[in-house]
């Protein structure tokens, strides 16, 4: 194998290896930011209504049962008036049971 070659599959797999590790690691730590959003014609009624968006869940192995129920707690803690899940509920496929 000639070294340029090399070199860029040896970067190729240090990436991919630090993308598996950072989403490890978010994983065991969902964040919460909250944005304040103001939409102009939007009725009076909206006034301080609640939106939880969160996404990349991932049952894959990875998120636990325990994990899983964490991030609803998180969810239900801010009382929002909707919760929108946007997606990657599962990466590739589930374990078998």
């Amino acid at each position: 194998m000639n070294s340029g070659l090399a070199k860029a599959s040896g970067a190729a797999l240090a990436g991919a290896s630090a993308a598996v590790l950072r989403g490890r690691w978010e994983l065991s730590r969902p964040e919460i930011s909250r944005v304040e959003v103001e939409l102009p014609g939007l009725g009076p009624a909206f006034d301080g209504y609640r939106v939880v968006q969160f996404s990349d869940v991932h049952l894959d192995g990875a998120m636990t049962l325990e994990r899983l129920r964490r991030v609803v707690e998180m969810v239900n803690a801010e009382e929002p008036d909707l919760v929108a899940f946007t997606g990657d509920f599962v990466s590739s496929r589930l374990p078998s049971n």
